[in-house]
């Protein structure tokens, strides 16, 4: 596991990322970026931005079970696929 995402995440956030849960990693990504999910969702194309979206969605694709579909949609709509 990424040492990015696991740090900071207490042992239930721990057991729900590896059974493979989307939340952990989101909130993991916030907090080491300081950006919230809600600016992350929105269409700006500042790096610090689009850094934190590349995390997410790098992370969720690796992690989880989620298609590349499912990942664009929960970060705003956009087409990974």
């Amino acid at each position: 596991m990424t040492p990015l995402i696991y740090a900071g995440l207490d042992s239930f956030d721990r057991l729900s990322f590896l059974n493979k849960d989307k939340g952990p990693v989101i909130e993991a990504v916030s907090e080491v970026t300081g950006i919230s999910f809600d600016q992350i969702r929105r269409k700006s194309r500042l790096r610090e931005l689009v850094t934190a979206r590349s995390l997410i969605c790098h992370h969720l694709r690796k992690y989880t079970k989620l298609t590349l579909q499912q990942i664009g949609d929960l970060i705003g709509g956009r087409n990974h696929a």
